[in-house]
């Protein structure tokens, strides 16, 4: 599981966290489109680019050898070929996507990009509610959920009212 400690989030929260985000985001080990024709990997992981494959440590599926960059890329380009362009719907679910390429990530590697997104979304969150930290439980699972599905950026600048209650709930002095 994940070996990053964030902040005043306990161990049991983060678990909490990352078990609601395997269940409800699924663990997909192979690219895929996501609902907005992104090329997404493992829990969520968006690949924006054919350059984002450089730092993910992919695997050939039958040999679970590590996978050259050149097949890297060649497999993030078949699946942008099926793209509609990126902000519309894909039509496709994410199991049409499995037998285009060759290449996955592990368990281990899934965790990996997980830990290292939570990580910077814990960062984020601390900066949109500076009373975070002393949230209950629940409400910093909740923000973690809404945070890893909306972006830093939807959650606090869409959701403008929803952020100032919260802020005022945590923090009068901010909101």
């Amino acid at each position: 599981m994940l070996t990053w400690a964030c902040g005043m989030v306990p161990a049991g929260t983060l678990k909490k966290v990352t078990d609601d985000l395997r269940q409800f985001e699924d663990a997909i080990p192979y690219m895929y489109l996501d609902t907005v024709s992104t090329v997404t990997v493992g829990i969520g992981t968006a690949l924006f680019s054919v350059n984002d494959v450089d730092s993910i440590n992919f695997i050939y599926a039958q040999t679970h050898l590590p996978a050259s960059l050149k097949d890297k890329r060649a497999a993030w380009n078949v699946v942008q070929s099926v793209s509609h362009p990126r902000g519309t719907r894909s039509n496709y679910p994410s199991e049409h996507f499995e037998k285009l390429t060759s290449i996955v990530i592990n368990t281990a590697e899934q965790d990996r990009l997980l830990d290292k997104k939570l990580d910077h979304f814990y960062k984020d969150l601390v900066r949109i509610y500076p009373g975070f930290d002393s949230m209950p439980e629940n409400a910093k699972i909740a923000l973690f959920d809404m945070i890893y599905n909306l972006g830093p950026g939807h959650l606090e600048y869409k959701f403008v009212q929803f952020t100032k209650a919260v802020r005022a709930l945590t923090h009068p002095l901010i909101s």
